[in-house]
């Protein structure tokens, strides 16, 4: 049996790509993961303004 490495993705909603874009793909892989028993692991952070605007020392 082939043993097959993990694929991982980091979504960084930000400027440019806001969390809309990054929301629908996150709904993709989802999609593939679960249609076509693949095991693509996700981790979420946020990036540009949107990660300024959550941290408290930003205002």
């Amino acid at each position: 049996m082939i043993k097959v490495k993990k694929r991982k993705f980091l979504l960084l909603p930000g400027d440019g790509i806001g969390p809309e874009v990054v929301g629908e793909v996150k709904k993709i892989i989802q999609w593939f993961n679960k249609n076509k028993s693949l095991d693509f692991e996700i981790d979420e952070d946020l990036a540009g303004e949107f990660h300024m605007i959550n941290m408290d020392s930003y205002y």
